[in-house]
């Protein structure tokens, strides 16, 4: 896994035409064990097997090796932040050694990683007022890894925390009803409201409140302005309508309702413009973003932030692309994605500064093929293959002279 993974299954398998026993196959895995090399090790194993099927000290090898590369890659990943890729192969090398040490603690390793994410997020959700959220990550963290301190804590605080919004709302009922009972239906609408924001399910504070609610319509659109200010278009456009359906003639109202249809609407195409970005769907999340602002008034600031976003994402997911162009040492495709890319957004990275690189390196193996060609012409074979080997070691793999320093020095 430390080493490159470029080379093919190809250039793997020649690896074993020089090789006539068992004994030299093992030998070579056991070269690559040594020096860490657990991909090549594991994959010279593999061919060998397919190769000599039946071969006992080859399968028992074959079988230790994939164990290896297995734990070995699991490892990386966890290294790389995709724990669950990492338990997922930490598992399979334990489904063939189940007492594997490496195994075990790194299994544990991505799973307190998982469990610290969790709690963290959990403590954010919990900041936030959202106790359904912070409850769910703080089980999801006791769940990784059981009687994990920060998620049993967690935990404890939001259940204390349900029980004193219980209290609160029943709290606020008790006054709401009181209110009531001395006509004071102000007081009444705010005490029944605080006990359905504590606890949605006490349904009689709902009723309650249903029937002062036409005393105090004029306060009511005051608090659909407030919801519909904090972006909650749903809950004032709910607010507008039954405010309509008790009094269709107040000012302004049925504007008011269209526009909450349109935002409400801007919603949807945000959340799925927001989905095609985490799938990588840049055109649908674009047409979707574009539509969102169209119909908006509210969220057209966050919109443009949700647009520039995706331009970034977009050109992250091709900078990978061109990245892994230059690491399969394809210099000019590379090139040419990392130019599309300047191009669209200037600046973007370290875009130039890989273009540069790349473009010096093909003019580093471009000069020296053609000292080397020169070479040739003039008989000068060691001349040759010094410049090509120049030339692959700035570019590797530049057309073809792998090969051609193979042929050059058979004549030697």
């Amino acid at each position: 896994m430390r080493l490159s993974y470029s080379l093919s299954v190809l250039g793997i398998a020649s690896l074993f035409v020089g090789c006539s026993t068992t004994t030299s196959v093992l030998d070579k895995s056991l070269a690559y064990r040594k020096e860490a090399n657990f991909f090549l090790a594991y994959t010279t194993l593999e061919e060998a097997r397919k190769a000599n099927p039946g071969d006992e000290a080859i399968e028992k090898a074959y079988w230790r090796a994939r164990v290896d590369y297995l734990v070995d890659r699991g490892q990386e990943l966890v290294f790389n932040e995709h724990m669950l890729e990492a338990i997922a192969d930490l598992e399979a090398a334990l489904a063939l050694d189940a007492s594997h040490s490496g195994a075990k603690f790194w299994i544990a390793r991505a799973k307190a990683k998982l469990a610290a994410n969790a709690a963290r997020k959990a403590d954010e959700a919990k900041t936030t007022g959202d106790l359904d959220g912070a409850f769910k990550l703080y089980t999801e963290a006791v769940t990784y890894v059981p009687g994990y301190p920060d998620g049993e804590e967690g935990l404890a605080k939001v259940r204390k925390l349900f029980e004193l919004k219980q209290k609160k709302a029943l709290d606020h009922y008790t006054l709401g009803v009181r209110a009531q009972a001395d006509q004071n239906f102000e007081q009444t609408q705010y005490h029944l409201g605080e006990a359905i924001a504590n606890d949605p399910t006490l349904d009689s504070a709902k009723s309650r409140r249903e029937a002062v609610a036409q005393r105090l319509v004029e306060r009511r659109i005051v608090e659909a302005k407030r919801m519909e200010a904090a972006s909650h278009y749903g809950a004032a456009l709910m607010e507008y309508e039954s405010i309509a359906e008790q009094l269709p003639a107040v000012p302004g109202i049925q504007e008011r309702i269209e526009q909450m249809k349109k935002e409400v609407e801007a919603e949807q195409r945000i959340r799925e413009g927001e989905k095609a970005i985490f799938h990588g769907d840049w055109t649908r999340a674009r047409l979707a973003l574009e539509q969102a602002y169209e119909v908006s008034v509210g969220e057209r600031k966050f919109i443009s932030e949700m647009l520039v976003l995706l331009k970034e994402r977009e050109q992250d997911a091709q900078y990978l692309v061109a990245k892994d162009l230059e690491l399969e040492h394809r210099y000019a495709a590379s090139i040419a994605a990392f130019a599309e890319i300047e191009k669209a957004w200037p600046g973007f990275k370290d875009v130039r500064a890989r273009i540069s690189s790349l473009e010096a390196a093909i003019e580093i193996a471009t000069k020296a093929k053609q000292r080397g060609e020169a070479a040739e012409q003039s008989g000068d074979v060691k001349a040759a293959i010094e410049a090509y080997q120049e030339a692959v070691l700035a570019c590797p793999g530049y057309e073809g002279l792998d090969r051609r320093i193979r042929e050059l020095k058979t004549k030697t």
